[in-house]
C-alpha cells in the first residue's frame, strides 16, 4: 500500500458498505476543527524559517543572492 492512501480507502469503504458513517465522516469534515499538535509543529517551522529569512535578509539585502552567487532561503 502506499502512504497516505489508507483516507481514500477509508472513505470509498464507508461509501460502499456503511452509507451513514459515511454521511457523518461528510459532515465533520466540514466543520471546522481545532488546531493540533501538528498543525502547531507546522505553524512553529513556518515561524522559523520566516525569522531566518529575515536575518539573512538584513545581513545580505532581500535578493537572497550572495557575492559568490549563492541562494540561501530564496523563495
Amino acid at each position: 500500500m502506499r502512504k497516505g492512501g489508507t483516507t481514500t480507502l477509508l472513505k470509498r469503504h464507508l461509501k460502499a458498505l456503511h452509507r451513514d458513517k459515511y454521511e457523518e465522516l461528510l459532515r465533520l469534515e466540514k466543520q471546522p476543527r481545532l488546531a493540533t499538535a501538528r498543525d502547531l509543529k507546522t505553524q512553529l517551522g513556518k515561524a522559523k524559517k520566516q525569522s531566518l529569512k529575515n536575518i539573512h535578509d538584513e545581513i545580505h539585502g532581500s535578493t537572497g543572492i550572495h557575492s559568490k552567487g549563492w541562494t540561501f532561503l530564496a523563495n
